[in-house]
Formats: structure tokens, C-alpha cells, sequence
């Protein structure tokens, strides 16, 4: 499944202390790469790179189309199938990343966020605390894009006839499309605290 949307940069999008991404979630497989992507303010150009949440993948480096790993420091040494935030501080601290101790189930729609409040990271998997860490910092601003499913370079991306495209030289990322299904996207500039609509489907 290699669909994905591109919601063109807005200042709006920018929470650098209070901040939300929240998503339901339903996944066919894990990837063979080192990443699945929900959604990310993410490219390989360092100042277009605020956030990132995704889906750990397998990361196997024997296949025959091998990724450009641009999400190798993002994973990290997490385990496979875990949910993974990750954003640049708005200081010049290194990459700060964090991943699930929960391992996300196949085949069924899950709730998964991601919070930040300048002070805490906390992951939620179906409405519950999964973890939680010390930061002290909050999100970069950057120019990047929203891109929902998948990853791309948005240096291709062109506005011929007035609407964003991919630049047909330039095929979109197949090494991390997101292999199922992502549903009610929701970013805020908050940090929630509950998830009312973790009911179950």
C-alpha cells in the first residue's frame, strides 16, 4: 500500500511545547525496512525535520532494494512492530526519540499517540499510558510538510497547475509505506491527557 496525503506546510501546524498526535491504526504487516510511517513533519533535509511517528520495522539490511535509512537513528535499537516517536528539540540537543514497551497488534484497529508537554513524552496504546520520559525541551520548527502513510523527499514535490505533486521523475518512497490502514488523524497543541475515542471498534 504505497497511498500517503501531503498537507503542504502551515504555520499552524507548529507546537513546539504542547503537542498531540493521535491516530487509529490498523496494520497488515511490519515492514522489512527500518520504519513504518503513521504520520511525520519529517525529511532528510535537517531543517525540514520536526516529528516523526511510526512503526518499527524488521530492518533487515539483506534485501534486495535497500532503504537510504533515513530512519536508522529514529529506530534506534527498538524492537520490531513498536510504536516510535521521535522529534529535533527546539534547542540544539541531539535527537530525541522514544518507542513502546508494547509490541502493536496485527489486524485490528488500535489507537496509538504520541504527547508532548516541554517536560514529558508519553506514548498511549488503546487509551493507556504505555510509557513515559523526562525531556526538557519541546519540537522544532521547520518548513516541513505533513505527510501521512508514507515518507518523502518534499524537494520533489512540484505545484504545477496549482496543487502540490509529486514530481513524476521522483516515484514516492516505497521503503516505508505504511502496509495498512491509518484512520482519524488528529494533531493538537495540547498535550491530551485521554483519548475518548479509544472505544472499542
Amino acid at each position: 500500500m504505497q497511498s500517503f496525503v501531503v498537507v503542504p506546510y502551515n504555520p499552524v501546524m507548529e507546537s513546539p511545547r504542547g503537542f498531540t498526535v493521535e491516530a487509529w491504526l490498523d496494520l497488515n504487516d511490519i515492514s522489512t525496512y527500518e520504519l513504518s510511517a503513521i504520520a511525520m513533519r519529517w525529511s532528510p533535509d535537517l531543517s525540514e525535520q520536526s516529528w516523526v511517528l511510526g512503526v518499527t520495522g524488521r530492518n533487515l539490511v539483506a534485501t534486495a532494494s535497500p532503504s537510504p535509512g533515513w530512519f536508522n537513528d529514529v529506530v534506534g535499537a527498538s524492537f520490531t512492530g513498536r510504536l516510535v516517536f521521535a522529534f529535533r528539540p527546539e534547542t540544539a540537543n541531539a535527537l530525541q526519540r522514544f518507542s513502546s514497551s508494547t509490541t502493536l497488534p496485527m489486524n485490528r484497529w488500535v489507537h496509538v499517540a504520541a504527547t508532548v508537554d516541554g517536560e514529558i513524552v508519553k506514548l498511549f496504546i488503546d487509551g493507556q499510558l504505555d510509557v513515559q520520559f523526562a525531556v526538557a525541551t519541546g519540537i522544532k520548527r521547520s518548513e516541513a510538510p505533513l505527510v501521512i502513510g508514507n515518507a518523502l523527499d518534499p524537494r520533489h514535490l512540484t505545484d504545477a497547475s496549482g496543487e502540490l505533486k509529486q514530481d513524476l521523475t521522483n516515484s514516492p518512497l516505497p521503503w516505508y509505506a505504511l502496509n495498512g490502514f491509518v484512520d482519524e488523524l488528529r494533531i493538537s497543541n495540547v498535550a491530551r491527557r485521554s483519548f475518548e475515542s479509544t472505544d472499542a471498534r
